[in-house]
């Protein structure tokens, strides 16, 4: 008889279902294209679906004339969307009725978009292929010539991935914590129910697949650290290496956690087999080439040059500290920008990230940042969680690598066009560690206290997603 799967625990269950339910919420939400970006990876998922190859890459900024599909563009056109991506231009929602359907469908009757050529994603064309080849199978299923329906099957595609996030924080937490539910509940929760997550998770976009992709390898990263590898576990991690740097270039970054975590697994366990280096060192040369090779074809100059080095320490110094006498302010960074990028673009920017929180919300979520991870170091030292120095040590090189390959890379912008193109929500990926600080904190408190403790974390994260699931709706249907 085939082995039987094992049925997963309760809590975990009412988790993903809680989480798929509000990705749904989101999908069916947001306005057609007011996912960041969602016009340019439709056109790529649509180029790999009709034509097998990536569309061609276009910079809008030097470009004259199309830049994204017939079928994109007509679609945009009769849902007069593009006028309101930017909330300064007008602030009504974008319209569409019973009217502009009809009109939208006569005219697909009368000019049916070519399907067989893509003439841009414009930025979105030098990304990785694996997310927008999974929402290809969607468009391919969908066959209909409406773009809005072929949209929303596949934001539909898409949002159970936001499954496979959640069970890899649930069993990164089970890593470190044992078979306590709380705990991996806080951990899971802090993801699952965030409200970036589940609203990222909705749309069409490659942050979709990095998510569980990057919560595998920081899961399977700390298992090799803690327990002797077996070459299954070898194997997914290699696999969720590549699947990382697939979906997201600067996922690369994870590569030296996952790396070091192997040598320390050998000091610890000894020698592996050579089956076991004959699976991790082709799978880690190849996640290199694949990741050195996407970020050449994106740009030639998409690394700062040496001789930029001391320009690009002013430009950190510029994001995490206050203006300083000597040392004056990058041109293109806002004022504050790790306030005013990491923290709020990680918490909550929505639509075309042109739904905010309340300004006082990110006031209590930076306080509320602040203290969960205090309260994890205090935790730290009073001993109140068993302290391993590899997994601290493959954590943190986890969040240096991909803080400074983000850092790397909007310098490069910085410094040739004066404009920052990083955003908080490129910190998700880190977030199943924030989760784990949280669950940490919690040791502070009294055991009889810690099921309150996590009640309240994940009731407040749930409420978070349901505030911005409101703000939203007044922004565009009210």
């Amino acid at each position: 008889m085939p082995r039987r799967l094992p049925r997963p625990p309760r809590p975990l269950s009412a988790l993903l279902a809680a989480s798929l339910l509000v990705t749904v919420a989101w999908a069916l939400l947001i306005p057609p294209f007011h996912a960041p970006d969602e016009d340019g990876h439709y056109a790529y998922a649509q180029s790999l679906a009709e034509n097998l190859t990536r569309p061609p890459f276009h910079d809008p900024a030097v470009t004259h004339g199309p830049q994204l599909s017939p079928s994109v563009r007509m679609a945009e056109a009769f849902a007069r969307t593009g006028s309101f991506w930017l909330v300064e231009r007008d602030s009504q929602r974008p319209f569409w009725d019973g009217y502009a359907q009809r009109r939208y469908e006569a005219a697909l009757r009368a000019h049916p978009p070519p399907s067989d050529r893509v003439d841009t994603a414009e930025y979105q064309s030098t990304d990785p292929p694996l997310y927008h080849a999974w929402a290809a199978i969607a468009y391919r299923v969908a066959s209909t010539p409406n773009v809005f329906s072929r949209l929303f099957a596949m934001r539909l595609w898409t949002a159970p991935l936001v499954l496979l996030t959640v069970l890899g924080a649930w069993l990164l937490a089970g890593e470190l914590f044992g078979p306590d539910r709380t705990l991996q509940l806080v951990v899971a929760g802090c993801v699952g129910l965030q409200p970036m997550v589940t609203f990222m998770s909705s749309g069409v976009n490659p942050d979709a697949a990095a998510l569980p992709a990057s919560a595998f390898v920081l899961w399977l990263t700390v298992r090799v650290v803690r327990r002797k590898p077996s070459r299954r576990v070898l194997l997914a991690l290699a696999a969720s290496l590549v699947a990382a740097v697939l979906s997201k270039t600067v996922l690369i970054s994870l590569l030296p956690a996952a790396a070091v975590a192997l040598v320390v697994a050998l000091r610890r366990f000894g020698r592996w087999p050579r089956r076991g280096w004959a699976v991790v060192a082709p799978a880690l040369i190849a996640a290199v080439v694949v990741g050195l090779a996407v970020v050449a074809a994106a740009s030639p100059d998409s690394l700062p040059p040496v001789s930029k080095l001391g320009g690009f320490f002013n430009y950190l110094w510029s994001y995490y500290s206050p203006r300083s006498a000597w040392a004056p302010r990058v041109g293109g960074l806002p004022p504050h920008p790790f306030y005013r990028i990491w923290l709020r673009g990680a918490w909550g920017e929505f639509g075309s990230a042109d739904v905010h929180f309340p300004s006082g919300v990110y006031k209590v979520l930076a306080l509320v940042s602040v203290a969960t991870f205090a309260g994890a170091v205090m935790a730290l030292i009073r001993r109140r969680f068993a302290q391993d120095r590899a997994v601290l040590l493959v954590a943190g090189l986890a969040a240096a690598g991909l803080v400074l390959g983000l850092h790397v890379g909007d310098y490069a912008q910085v410094s040739r066009f004066g404009i920052t193109v990083t955003l908080g929500r490129y910190l998700l990926p880190l977030l199943p560690i924030a989760g784990v600080a949280a669950a940490v904190a919690l040791r502070n408190l009294p055991p009889r206290w810690r099921l309150h403790g996590g009640a309240l974390v994940l009731s407040s994260m749930f409420a978070l997603d349901l505030v911005a699931l409101g703000l939203v709706a007044r922004r565009f249907y009210a």
